[in-house]
């Protein structure tokens, strides 16, 4: 629904991390698409309830503000409202060979706090660019964050959940992001390769705070014959990552961790029937 969509990583970028990569909420949908552009728009009253976990609030499969629970420091408590979301995509070529097209979206929705009872407010706004050649791809984006929490206490800072944990995020930053990859013939073998490289940065407005960045290089393989068959490989390198090596969890997307470059793998198979 976001239509800020960040390329071909399997857990998305740090796009996710932040919350503002998709949305899994009841509401309403509007979509319009001619072979020249597209427009969609949704209005989300509320955000969907946490199922069932460990954690006080993030029991769900995407990223949610929440409230945090008791090992989050400067912890806060809110819950995001009256979400409207969308995007307008414009197709400025396309041949046989080459397709470009340009998107801008936008993210409005009211923040609610639970200790003041006041009511804050979330805007994201994005624009990006989506070109293909031949069998090369490649994406640009560029997003800007701006979350008013109404906290007790820091408002430079919010916590959001997901897959039953929370943590800080800041609430306020500019988020860059790249990707180039292209589609590899592979004759006889039994398998196709899609190999690709992105990288993305969210630079940090307050002061102290160390910007969160990751490095994905990685790979989707598909099966030739069944088309049922893919394995997502990616090599990741992150520096204030949540989800990028020990010890950035919970802070990495605030304050930041220690700073320091973290790696990790992920293999993903998939089948689909």
């Amino acid at each position: 629904m976001w239509g800020a969509g960040q390329g071909s990583s399997i857990l998305d970028d740090l796009a996710f991390v932040y919350g503002f990569e998709e949305t899994y909420n009841l509401g309403v949908k509007f979509r319009h698409e001619t072979p020249r552009y597209r427009v969609e728009v949704g209005f989300f009253p509320s955000s969907g309830p946490a199922g069932g976990g460990i954690s006080s609030d993030s029991s769900r499969y995407s990223t949610n503000i929440s409230k945090a629970d008791s090992y989050v420091p400067d912890g806060s408590r809110n819950d995001e409202r009256n979400m409207l979301i969308g995007n307008v995509s414009y197709t400025l070529a396309a041949t046989e060979t080459v397709k470009l097209s340009a998107t801008i979206s936008g993210w409005l929705s009211t923040i609610h706090n639970f200790d003041t009872h006041a009511d804050g407010s979330k805007r994201i706004f994005a624009a990006s660019l989506t070109g293909s050649k031949g069998p090369w791809h490649a994406k640009t984006l560029v997003a800007r964050q701006d979350i008013d929490p109404r906290n007790p206490g820091r408002n430079d800072m919010i916590t959001v959940g997901g897959f039953d944990a929370s943590y800080n995020i800041a609430t306020k930053g500019t988020y860059v992001f790249g990707e180039l990859g292209r589609s590899i013939d592979t004759g006889s073998l039994p398998f196709d390769v899609t190999p690709y490289v992105n990288y993305g940065r969210f630079f940090k407005d307050a002061a102290g705070f160390k910007d969160s960045e990751r490095l994905d290089i990685g790979a989707v393989w598909s099966s030739k014959k069944s088309q049922r068959i893919k394995v997502y490989s990616e090599f990741l390198i992150g520096r204030n990552d949540p989800y990028v090596g020990a010890g950035q969890f919970i802070s990495g997307a605030a304050q930041g961790g220690d700073g320091r470059l973290k790696k990790s793998i992920l293999v993903i198979f998939g089948y689909s029937i």
